[in-house]
């Protein structure tokens, strides 16, 4: 849901990089390259083909027109999303199929097996080979940060998940206890 914001930092910073030279004070235009925010979805809730977050969505208050806004179009890559497009593209299509192939090692195998047993499956079967070959130590490296990050992620959701939990007992008890306070003092006001 961030993606936007990120992107909006990163061509802010692109754009000054870009005009660091230029006069942006001068009445002449500065010409700027247009940009597209595209992200190719891998992971692994189920998505659309195709959907888009935009900046405005993380707005306090809606309107029916923003002065500021950036959308960000999300194109799914996994197995079975976007044929035509995975159809045209050798290398996208093969990058798909290795995710799907790391994901199926690891049903069974931990992590850093799984990595290694993809790579050495790919590579036998011509997917993504020369790549895998000349920066294998890269892609293992890449893949265990992404699946810590994804583990720290879903750790961290068990455990507002579990607060959350506690958070609702908690309450439940003190209405509980406010219940029986409430009914005492019927019984006092009742017994004077």
């Amino acid at each position: 849901m961030n993606i936007p914001l990120r992107d909006l930092f990163y061509i802010a910073e692109q754009y000054r990089v870009m005009t660091v030279k230029k006069n942006i004070y001068s009445s002449s235009k500065i010409s700027l390259p247009t940009p597209h925010f595209v992200v190719l979805y891998n992971g692994k809730t189920k998505r659309e083909d195709n959907y888009e977050y935009r900046l405005s969505d993380a707005y306090e208050r809606k309107e029916e027109c923003y002065d500021l806004d950036l959308t960000v179009h999300v194109i799914n890559i996994n197995q079975g999303h976007n044929k035509e497009l995975l159809a045209k593209c050798k290398t996208l299509e093969e990058f798909s199929r290795f995710s799907q192939i790391l994901r199926d090692f690891n049903k069974t195998l931990d992590i850093s097996q799984a990595i290694h047993s993809a790579i050495n499956y790919c590579v036998d079967h011509d997917i993504l080979k020369d790549y895998l070959l000349n920066n294998k130590a890269e892609v293992e490296n890449m893949v265990l940060y992404d699946w810590d990050l994804e583990k720290y992620k879903e750790e961290r959701e068990d455990e507002v998940r579990q607060r959350d939990v506690i958070i609702q007992q908690q309450a439940d008890e003190i209405q509980q206890l406010s219940d029986e306070i409430k009914h005492l003092r019927e019984l006092l006001e009742k017994t004077q």
